[in-house]
């Protein structure tokens, strides 16, 4: 198996929703943990339903700083450096001097009044605070070298669990077999090849123009997305699929109310002051901001000409299987079973759109962006200014 690491989301940890590239959007927009809305309802005949209809914006030649737009070896380094840690890997060490922190494999057995009370083989002690239950142990264990056997003296505590021997005195005899370490791999052709020969590389110059181009398009809809999407206007929703999926909104939040404060919906709007009512606007209100995305995204692919071909599709599962770290796309979809054909057709068509937005952005001074930024946030709230003062003149 290849080392668990979705190459599109390490870096791009700090984004949210639909700024997350590949497999992610699907994961985001579906809500793996309690929602399946990504499919279009089906079946219905319900007269009054209306369809989905929105005017796309501009989404191509927006202004992105310049300093987003280009890469730096700083950055991809970072990158790199991310990658390998996400492969990293435990090993054991049977030689050495024991240090704070590490997680140390023993065998002991512990005698009260020169008797064996309990034993233990090849069980794990972490030496930090509170890494054992009686006192001495782990401050005897730092220190001491690994493949030695140390004596311990000490006494359980008088709130001691076993009350037989509560408050007595207590004899450990440890025997040092090993201890963990983690071992980041190092970034070579070697590694590469052995890690990510599913997509086709086996030198670190040809996984660098991946992460690359992934930084450079994450980068990019980072910082513009938001924009791409205010500028759509949306004229109607799909009435059916809005419904249903304000249903599934708050049906999640419900189980994530239980799950967390153990009140029913009920009991929870009544302690916060909320009404019924209150609590399915949020669900609708949250529910059209994604739709809208999705919205956008099908509407760019539509302008774009952008499908996904059989051969296409094919190949992208087998990356996707590969940076989620199966060794198949059947054990990856057994996994993801939640999610359909459409649902990772989606993720697919997202990820396109997604280039092609960050492919036809415009590259601008950071200063000279900053300054527009600045003059339209002074003049939206002079506009606000004076429509607060022809209120009040009104009144």
């Amino acid at each position: 198996m290849t080392c668990c690491v979705f190459l599109a989301q390490i870096f791009f940890e700090r984004g949210t929703l639909m700024k997350k590239k590949v497999l992610a959007a699907a994961l985001a927009f579906c809500m793996v943990a309690g929602l399946a809305a990504c499919g279009k309802s089906s079946g219905s005949t319900d007269s009054t339903a209306t369809e989905g209809e929105i005017t796309l914006g501009q989404y191509k030649g927006i202004d992105v700083k310049e300093s987003t737009y280009t890469i730096t070896e700083e950055e991809l380094q970072d990158y790199r450096d991310s990658v390998c840690k996400y492969c990293s890997y435990t090993e054991d060490v049977t030689e050495g001097t024991l240090t704070e922190g590490l997680t140390v494999s023993v065998n002991y057995t512990a005698y009260v009044g020169g008797e064996e009370y309990t034993s233990a083989e090849a069980t794990d002690i972490t030496l930090e605070d509170d890494g054992f239950e009686v006192d001495g142990v782990v401050e005897a264990l730092i220190g001491a070298e690994v493949g030695s056997t140390i004596e311990v003296t000490s006494t359980f505590d008088e709130d001691y669990t076993d009350t037989d021997v509560a408050g007595k005195e207590v004899t450990f005899s440890i025997e040092i077999l090993s201890y963990e370490t983690t071992v980041i791999p190092e970034y070579t052709d070697e590694f590469v090849a052995e890690n990510f020969a599913y997509l086709g590389f086996t030198t670190t110059a040809e996984l660098d123009e991946y992460l690359e181009r992934d930084l450079f398009v994450s980068s990019v809809i980072e910082e513009i997305w938001d924009t791409v999407i205010d500028n759509a206007t949306v004229v109607s929703y799909d009435s059916e699929e809005l419904a249903e999926l304000v249903t599934e909104y708050s049906e999640y939040q419900e189980y994530i109310i239980y799950y967390s404060t153990g009140y029913t919906l009920e009991e929870y709007l009544e302690a916060v002051g909320m009404t019924e009512d209150e609590f399915t606007a949020e669900m609708e209100t949250s529910a059209k901001e994604e739709l809208k995305e999705r919205m956008v995204v099908e509407a760019i692919a539509e302008a774009e000409g952008i499908e996904i071909s059989d051969t296409e599709y094919d190949e992208l599962m087998e990356e996707y299987a590969g940076n989620y770290g199966y060794d198949s796309v059947e054990a990856f979809s057994s996994y993801y079973s939640s999610l359909t054909e459409e649902d990772f057709l989606f993720s697919m068509i997202n990820q396109k759109v997604q280039e092609v937005v960050a492919d036809n952005s415009n590259p601008v001074a950071d200063e000279e962006l900053e300054t527009e930024t600045e003059d339209a946030t002074e003049a939206e709230t002079d506009s606000e200014d004076e429509t607060e003062e022809g209120t009040t003149t009104a009144e």
